[in-house]
């Protein structure tokens, strides 16, 4: 994605992409921005990762406006999309199995249930991430939670709630300019 920071069309976004070995996917769409799924081109599609892209205008050209994720994620679902103060914001459900320690010696399976809200201003590659909502479940009794709510103001967002301690999720207040 970086490869590919700006474009004066999105078929032209497009052919950047496919000149660097990458496939972009849409996968949610606003009045001028686009959140983009990028995998490596080849037989396994390996996850390259997620990017907004911004129109300046109605024709201008498109640029990143943040990194949502790199890397290969867990499989999520896209719960939001939305214009944010004068970013964007991007909610994904995930769960994850994996395992824990109860009692600092021995693991057990672990569910992460969460939700990650992703705020980028749409103007640079910065994006701030945040867990408004969390549960590890260990035999089908959850052991850690935070929940919390989410409020913006111009680009200032605050994540306030409350947990089990130790918690997944823990209180911000953070600028996403």
């Amino acid at each position: 994605m970086r490869e590919c920071p700006t474009a004066t069309s999105w078929s032209a976004l497009l052919d950047c992409f496919k000149l660097h070995g990458l496939v972009g996917t849409i996968i949610g769409t606003l009045d001028n921005a686009k959140l983009v799924s990028v995998t490596i081109a080849d037989t396994e599609h390996d996850h390259e990762g997620i990017a907004v892209y911004v129109r300046s205008g109605d024709s201008g050209p498109w640029h990143l406006g943040g990194l949502v994720g790199a890397g290969d994620p867990p499989d999520f679902t896209l719960l939001r999309f939305e214009h944010a103060g004068r970013g964007f914001r991007i909610d994904f459900a995930a769960m994850i199995t994996s395992s824990m320690s109860l009692d600092g010696v021995a693991s057990v399976p672990m569910v992460y249930r969460g939700i990650t809200a992703t705020f980028c201003n749409g103007g640079s590659f910065r994006c701030l991430q945040v867990i408004p909502h969390c549960e590890q479940i260990v035999h089908g009794q959850t052991v850690t939670v935070f929940d919390g709510t989410l409020t913006v103001h111009d680009n200032m967002l605050s994540l306030k709630g409350v947990g089990s301690q130790p918690s997944c999720g823990v209180n911000v207040e953070d600028s996403f300019e």
